[in-house]
């Protein structure tokens, strides 16, 4: 196996990916006899357990369809996390992330500025999901975090927004075909 020079956890040969997370272990292989294989001889040197097929990982979860030849990829969980986090479990959905015609000017009045920690932590849970699965999220939080050092009332206003459209699109995420 050859070790990646971009990521050292990862390590690959011309038929097997190996990925490492602290003490979790992925195995991507496209003939399973391939992947048992390699965990027969990781047992023969290291104590571990196999989980079986991956579902979860760092927050996504993973539906693999072999008949179908897919991966689904989505964040359902973690979004419901956040929205319970930040009070918002039961806001009512909307189809988009931002108002189209939307305007949001920088705060000049610094008596306006409201709740700047609690802006931030807002941007950067869904920066997570933006970053994990929903890259239609993209622009709105490049939008919305120019004003992080410095949010009004409005900018909160316009980043509800964005909680009440993961809200609508909870099981939004990326599919590769294979």
């Amino acid at each position: 196996m050859s070790r990646s020079s971009e990521d050292h956890s990862l390590f690959f040969s011309s038929d097997l990916i190996i990925l490492l997370y602290v003490d979790d272990l992925l195995l991507f292989a496209k003939d399973l006899v391939i992947i048992e294989a390699m965990k027969d001889k990781l047992l023969t040197v290291y104590h571990m357990t196999d989980l079986g097929p991956i579902r979860q990982l760092l927050g996504l979860q993973i539906v693999q369809n072999r008949t179908l030849h897919r991966i689904d990829l989505h964040q359902s969980t973690y979004i419901l996390t956040i929205l319970w986090r930040f009070q918002l479990s039961n806001c009512k959905g909307i189809s988009t992330p931002m108002e189209s015609n939307a305007h949001l000017t920088p705060c000049i009045d610094d008596s306006d500025i409201t709740n700047e920690s609690e802006y931030q932590s807002k941007i950067g849970s869904i920066m997570y999901a933006m970053l994990g699965t929903r890259p239609d999220l993209a622009y709105t939080i490049d939008i919305l975090s120019k004003h992080n050092d410095r949010p009004t009332q409005v900018h909160h206003t316009a980043l509800q927004r964005v909680f009440r459209y993961l809200q609508q699109t909870k099981p939004t995420g990326i599919r590769f075909q294979y």
